[in-house]
Order: C-alpha cells, then sequence, then structure tokens
C-alpha cells in the first residue's frame, strides 16, 4: 500500500506543470553592458536603431553574445557615455524605463564617488549599453 501512495504522489509531482506562463512578455529594458571605463571623451545618449549602427554593437566581444541580428527589428539600442571622469568611482545606468501609448521614458541616473572613498587614480570614461524592447520614440529623463 506503502508503494502505491509513494508512486502516485511521485506522479503527481511530475505531471504537474511548473505554472510558469510560456508566453510571458520580455522585460522592457536589459543592461547589457556597464563598466567604468570603454566610454567616449565627451557625455552623450545615442540611440541605435538601424542596420549600420547596429553592426557597431554587435563587433564589441562582449555584446556580440548577447544580441543577435533579429533584436533590431523589435528592439532600439542606447549606448550611455558619461564622458571623461578624473577618477574611478563615477558612473551612468539606467535605472527604469516605462512605457507610455506614445514613447518610452528612459530613466538614467549619474553617480559619482563619496568624498571621502578611496578611488582609482586614472581617468575613466564610464558606459552603460540597453536594449530596449520597442520601437516607439525614446525620451531621456535623469534621476538624482
Amino acid at each position: 500500500m506503502k508503494k502505491v501512495i509513494v508512486v502516485t504522489l511521485a506522479f503527481l509531482a511530475l505531471a504537474c506543470g511548473s505554472g510558469k506562463d510560456k508566453s510571458a512578455k520580455a522585460p522592457l529594458f536589459t543592461i547589457l553592458k556597464q563598466a567604468g571605463t570603454g566610454g567616449a571623451q565627451i557625455e552623450f545618449y545615442e540611440i541605435i536603431n538601424d542596420g549600420k549602427e547596429f553592426e557597431l554593437l554587435k563587433n564589441d566581444p562582449e555584446l556580440k553574445r548577447k544580441i543577435n541580428k533579429s533584436n533590431i527589428d523589435q528592439s532600439t539600442f542606447v549606448v550611455l557615455s558619461a564622458g571623461e571622469k578624473p577618477t574611478g568611482g563615477y558612473g551612468i545606468t539606467v535605472t527604469d524605463v516605462k512605457e507610455t501609448n506614445t514613447e518610452i521614458e528612459v530613466y538614467v541616473q549619474k553617480t559619482k564617488p563619496d568624498p571621502n572613498s578611496f578611488v582609482t587614480m586614472a581617468i575613466t570614461y564610464p558606459i552603460c549599453i540597453v536594449q530596449i524592447n520597442s520601437k516607439k520614440p525614446l525620451v531621456f529623463k535623469e534621476v538624482e
């Protein structure tokens, strides 16, 4: 009798699905790269939504395995550069992305080191590269 109960419980446990929704939507945004160096000397936000500029992203060894050619059809990519900074400890990131009926709001946060912290004494170029799973126009909003 015990064997029948154990077999029945095992069968029920294996027959149950994981409960995950197979049709779940992809997140609205994904940070593909964030680093204290690798950006440019000037501060800029670049929107990449066509094939030529996208090829430049695909040439980056770190990004090559995270993106593919079909991504450019459904997504917009954003390169955020904080510009040249005098030390380490500076950064730039996307904290949130919200979709409205007409546009995508991208919330950007720039950080700087605490005055009392120990930081790398080298010039740095903070960068953040983000994939946004929408083709709507982007509006950037800076947050503290």
